[in-house]
């Protein structure tokens, strides 16, 4: 042990005198330009709150090797520990096991002292002339003291070192400085920073009132007024009109039928959206509307529905869904000859009870209007052998309707949620009194209010990403 100490200050000594050289001393540069970033260093880490640096932890798992008696012990459990430990997803925590990994898996390279090596030379004077140096040490205050030292049990921890070989080895870096040479050991060239950040986009949207567009009207001369008109200082809502009939401003329209027609976009349906309301005035005598070829409304003079329809059917009533509205319809089937007469008093004929079909005969027949596709129970009625007027089931078992002569009715509403849809719509109106004698005269009014909504939608977004995206330029 005495001879390693020798060595040792030997080579302290050696490699003292090697950091001088001619003019400048670096090496106490060195330790004043050390001194000088005490201070500054202190102050710094002074005024920082620790909780604030990243990964700040009161209880670090290392804090259970606090007092080990064996540093070896603790290092070597954590390289075991690390040698399987997966990788998080969280990089900066990944880096300590990966250091232990690297440093474990690349141990320092040892190297090698010739025996003329200049720091062997001058231990060995040191070792040789050990008198020579002891005596330019001052002794004047030194004193002989007699003291007892109690037994003492201490743990050492023992290092093995390698045996110093007299073989030849070169030095293999040559550090040469100059006015020139720049050291910035403190500079980071390359870096790689994962970040997160979120873009996102918020939608406000409101409903207004817009034009109506795609307007049109078709009319067969019988309705005087056939009309879209928008209401004043009222976006998006306009009134409708269908209107024949003397009592409704029109001419006098007596023993004849016919159809309009209105066409319009909308921006919107259903619920929140467009709506539509139909009133009905001064009706006398057939009447049918239909709106996107929907039945939604049905007049039948003379003929009486079940209990609470008297006379009319609304969409109510009728099935929904059901596009099977169709103006001038025409069906061909087998001739019809009545076998069974049916007579009141004085032998007048007043119809046939009893008709039997042709096998080779046929005829083609036109009602007003179809109403639906089928015969509804409810109705309680038979398909027809041959037309007749007002509301019946022709021989194809589909619900039609012809003009009819009856009494005027009053005000009707229809208020349900008529069948609109976003894009093009139309409502059909059909009207008849076909009695022709000039006294079965008639007309109707149908009023009603388009409303056009669309939604007006605003995007803001939300970034946080440009911050980031600005640094990375």
């Amino acid at each position: 042990m005495k001879n390693l100490t020798a060595l040792v200050a030997a080579l302290t000594m050696a490699m003292g005198a090697s950091a001088q050289t001619a003019g400048r001393n670096y090496n106490q540069e060195g330790k004043e330009f050390g001194k000088g970033q005490l201070d500054p260093s202190y102050n710094r880490a002074a005024t920082t709150d620790p909780k604030t640096v990243p990964y700040y932890n009161e209880n670090p798992p290392q804090k259970k090797s606090y007092g080990a008696t064996s540093l070896f012990d603790v290092g070597t459990a954590r390289i075991n520990s690390c040698k399987g430990e997966s990788p998080s997803s969280d990089r900066m925590a990944n880096q300590e096991c990966e250091a232990v990994n690297f440093l474990s898996k690349n141990p320092r390279a040892h190297f090698e002292l010739s025996a003329n090596d200049p720091a062997i030379i001058a231990a060995r004077d040191a070792i040789n002339n050990a008198g020579k140096y002891a005596d330019s040490v001052n002794q004047t205050a030194c004193t002989t003291k007699t003291t007892e030292t109690p037994a003492e049990t201490a743990q050492r921890v023992c290092a093995e070192y390698l045996a110093v070989d007299q073989t030849q080895c070169s030095v293999g870096w040559t550090i040469q400085r100059d006015d020139d040479s720049n050291f910035q050991c403190d500079q980071t060239y390359k870096a790689t920073e994962i970040l997160t950040c979120d873009s996102s986009a918020t939608v406000t949207c409101a409903n207004a009132g817009y034009e109506i567009s795609g307007v049109s009207t078709k009319n067969s001369g019988i309705f005087h007024d056939v009309s879209v008109t928008p209401v004043p200082e009222s976006d998006g809502l306009y009134k409708i009109r269908f209107a024949t009939g003397a009592r409704n401003g029109g001419p006098k329209r007596c023993g004849t039928q016919g159809w309009s027609e209105i066409g319009f976009n909308l921006d919107s349906a259903g619920s929140g959206g467009s709506t539509l309301t139909l009133q009905i005035d001064n009706l006398d005598d057939t009447l049918a509307i239909a709106v996107n070829d929907q039945t939604v409304f049905a007049y039948a003079p003379g003929y009486t529905l079940k209990s609470g329809y008297t006379n009319s059917i609304n969409l109510d009533w009728l099935e929904r869904r059901q596009a099977a509205f169709k103006l001038n319809y025409t069906w061909t089937q087998p001739l019809a000859t009545c076998t069974n007469y049916t007579y009141t008093g004085g032998g007048t004929v007043t119809g046939c009870s009893q008709y039997e079909y042709s096998s080779t005969e046929t005829v083609t027949y036109t009602a007003a209007a179809k109403l639906l596709d089928y015969c509804p129970s409810s109705l309680k009625m038979k398909p027809s052998a041959v037309p007749g007027r007002s509301l019946f089931c022709n021989y194809e078992g589909k619900l039609v309707l012809n003009g009819g002569e009856g009494s005027g009715v009053g005000l009707t509403k229809v208020d349900a949620e008529l069948p609109l849809v976003k894009g093009a719509n139309k409502i059909t109106v059909y009207w008849g009194t076909l009695i022709s004698d000039g006294g079965a005269c008639g007309g109707v009014d149908v009023t009603g209010e388009i409303y056009n909504i669309k939604r007006d939608c605003e995007v803001s977004w939300s970034d946080t990403c440009s911050a980031l995206e600005e640094r990375s330029k």
